[in-house]
């Protein structure tokens, strides 16, 4: 023999450290290497659902389209703001008015015919060639509230159905 002994393995009962050729336990090492992975482990998961957490209370910069039918008291072609009464909804002597920001590329007429053609809305239009409307037309607006983290919700007519 070449001076060196075979090695064994040999397995050994719970509780019972085995040691090197040094005195340091081996055994002892690979708890410890347990233990660390573990730990890795739950840090990773507990960040995990932190970040979960955090991004799920967390507005999701979705807008919500909601379809309103009224009258629109007021129209100017020129800015495309419009004046709107709201149907079912009653007025306080004190409440301004609701003026949306019209952004509607196509509108839908009366008739039923959708029209893309960069014409003002007839149902907004005023009757004779003011830029400015005063005629109470009846309206089907799809509208957005902005909130700028101001007082007042910016309202934004996304399309607009003339109903008369």
């Amino acid at each position: 023999m070449d001076g060196t002994s075979p090695r064994l393995v040999v397995p050994y009962p719970p509780g019972v450290s085995i040691v090197d050729e040094r005195g340091r336990a081996i055994l002892g090492r690979s708890k410890r290497v347990r233990l660390a992975d573990v730990l890795r482990v739950l840090v990773a998961v507990v960040i995990g659902l932190a970040g979960y957490l955090i991004g799920s209370s967390r507005d999701r910069h979705a807008a919500t389209a909601t379809v309103l039918r009224g009258t629109v008291t007021w129209s100017n072609q020129q800015t495309r703001l419009v004046a709107f009464q709201e149907d079912g909804v009653t007025r306080q002597p004190n409440d301004g008015d609701a003026i949306y920001s019209v952004v509607a590329g196509e509108w839908q007429d009366a008739s039923g015919l959708i029209r893309s053609d960069g014409v003002y809305p007839t149902c907004l239009a005023s009757e004779d060639d003011s830029p400015i409307s005063m005629d109470r037309h009846r309206v089907e607006l799809t509208v957005l509230d902005w909130d700028t983290g101001g007082v007042q919700r910016v309202h934004i007519a996304v399309r607009v159905r003339c109903l008369d």
